[in-house]
């Protein structure tokens, strides 16, 4: 969801990267693609890394006339969908990390 949103958006190839539980590779991602750690303001395109009940999970924080909130996919390897949360209401996750590219 995350390479197509921004493939989409801003033409950008993001290289294909499946968040595991490695915290090695994810920050060799992040360096290797211009992210860097935000603090807790978060603003439109930033992208949200968090522990779930199913592991690793990411989202694009995308504003609304609503506000901030995470466009994510969620449901399991055979069913899903796509969703726009307001932040408020993303129960179950912990671990909440603010990554921003320099520019875009």
């Amino acid at each position: 969801l995350v390479r197509y949103y921004f493939k989409l958006r801003h033409g950008l190839d993001l290289p294909d990267y499946q968040i595991g539980n490695d915290t090695a590779d994810l920050l060799r991602f992040t360096r290797a693609t211009g992210w860097r750690r935000a603090g807790a303001d978060r603003q439109d395109e930033d992208l949200v890394t968090m522990t779930g009940l199913a592991g690793r999970h990411i989202g694009v924080t995308v504003a609304t006339d609503e506000g901030l909130g995470l466009l994510h996919a969620i449901g399991n390897n055979r069913l899903g969908q796509v969703v726009w949360q307001p932040f408020e209401t993303l129960v179950g996750y912990r671990n909440l990390e603010t990554w921003r590219r320099a520019c875009i």
